[in-house]
């Protein structure tokens, strides 16, 4: 089968990756510039699906409405009559998940949206207290060099009120899951700035991990995946007295994603769930022992 051609656009003032296909539609928000997202055009799992990826890089100066992006993207990807599109991020990505994902449900209230995103700002501006990181930094200082706080940012530096319209625009189909890592300190304050909202559903993953996600991509097997689960989070635990097992933990983890992979209704099929972790007969004897 021929693969469908990678093509480079615009939404508004930002570049657009994009390319057809039969599936269902996906927008893929990513953590970085999109002219370093094309990887994401090889996963073999979205071969068949039509996929529009923005980089939030590229965003970090709020240089356009949002508005005006998602009705690019619509328009370049000929979504306007799509029965349902799913949009999924991660970090910084998340944020822009969030946002463009209330957009499209706003501007396509016939369309039932899905998003997903991972560990995700929920608020760039106005700065959130224990919530700001390298990234947010970033954000804030290029809008002000480029005057945008007073407005771009400003009415769009927050997606909890666009989440609030998308559910009513969207006559309550709109459907949002957050994962985000329960023991970091930053990510849960974000998390918690949609406790109790209707249509969002919170999956805390337990670990500090704000790359959680990284650590179960596909590419390797599946005993490698484990491994490097059980590797991160013993450099976690090693700082703590009395830590877990980080076989134990890693173990968690894998079960805590395979729950949110079946509440994300299909969107962590970018990426390959490992099977609980278990341990070697021999190691569990010499345990006991």
């Amino acid at each position: 089968m021929t693969e469908p051609a990678l093509h480079q656009g615009r939404a508004a003032a930002y570049p657009l990756l994009h390319r057809g296909g039969p599936g269902a539609p996906l927008l893929l928000c990513t953590p970085k510039f999109a002219s370093k997202s094309a990887m994401a055009f090889e996963n073999p799992v979205l071969a068949e699906r039509p996929l529009a990826v923005l980089g939030a890089y590229d965003m970090l100066g709020f240089d356009s409405p949002a508005e005006a992006v998602v009705d690019d993207v619509v328009r370049t990807m000929g979504w306007q009559e799509a029965p349902a599109i799913q949009v999924a991020g991660y970090s910084l990505g998340g944020f822009a998940a969030l946002l463009y994902g209330a957009q499209l449900a706003i501007a396509l209230p016939r369309t039932r949206v899905s998003i997903f995103a991972f560990s995700p700002m929920v608020a760039v501006w106005p700065p959130v207290a224990g919530a700001r990181g390298p990234d947010h930094s970033a954000m804030i200082l290029k809008a002000r060099r480029t005057g945008r706080v007073s407005d771009t940012m400003l009415r769009y530096g927050d997606a909890r009120p666009w989440l609030k319209a998308a559910w009513g625009a969207s006559r309550r189909t709109l459907r949002v899951t957050v994962a985000f890592a329960a023991n970091n300190l930053r990510d849960s304050a974000h998390a918690r700035l949609l406790e109790g909202r209707k249509g969002i559903t919170l999956l805390p993953m337990p670990t500090a991990a704000h790359d959680f996600y990284s650590l179960v991509r596909g590419g390797d097997d599946r005993d490698a995946i484990i491994e490097r689960i059980r590797q991160r989070l013993e450099g976690e635990e090693r700082r703590r007295a009395g830590a877990p097992d980080p076989l134990a933990e890693a173990t968690r983890l894998t079960e805590a994603f395979q729950a949110a992979t079946k509440a994300s209704g299909g969107l962590l099929s970018l990426y390959e769930r490992p099977k609980p972790a278990t341990a070697e007969p021999a190691a569990a004897e010499a345990k006991a022992a």
